[in-house]
């Protein structure tokens, strides 16, 4: 399985706003909890769906990582069993993030786990997708709040321009 998506360079404006959504949208936990909803795989596929069938355009694992990393988020890298804190990077402003190689190879990790809420993350993806028509209510009307949130968060902030692929 790969972990790169099609949309990996993003304007200043969609980095600006991806990093306010996760901000607002998905903040930091206090406890260190490693799930398959706080890694970064499904993390990233969530913010990535969401973004392209809410805001217009996708993201990718750097995307959010990087995101995540300028928030100062603890971030876990997993390598067979030992689980490892992240050590923040010291970034040139003139680098440019290799998107040809995969991240977790690039990493050399088998998973990456981030410190949030993943009951939260594992909401959201249902505002990421269609429901089945025979979806049950509870899920419909917690779907419909879920929307509710990404559509006041974008009532409230700024949209970048939509760039054409």
């Amino acid at each position: 399985m790969t972990t790169k998506l099609k949309f990996n360079k993003l304007t200043y404006e969609q980095t600006s706003l991806l990093i306010q959504f996760i901000k607002e949208v998905f903040p930091e936990k206090e406890d260190e909890t490693f799930y398959q909803y706080n890694e970064l795989k499904f993390a990233g596929t969530t913010i990535h769906r969401l973004f392209k069938k809410h805001f217009g355009y996708g993201v990718s694992m750097r995307n959010v990582l990087f995101a995540l990393e300028k928030l100062h988020y603890v971030i876990y890298l997993k390598k067979g069993e030992e689980i490892t804190v992240k050590a923040e990077k010291q970034t040139d402003k003139k680098e440019k993030p290799d998107y040809s190689v995969d991240l977790y190879k690039e990493l050399d990790v088998d998973a990456i786990y981030v410190k949030i809420d993943s009951r939260k993350m594992h909401n959201f993806i249902r505002a990421a997708y269609d429901l089945p028509p025979v979806a049950k209510e509870d899920k419909i009307k917690y779907r419909e709040l879920v929307i509710e949130e990404i559509d006041n968060f974008k009532n409230t902030h700024e949209m970048p321009p939509i760039v054409p692929e």
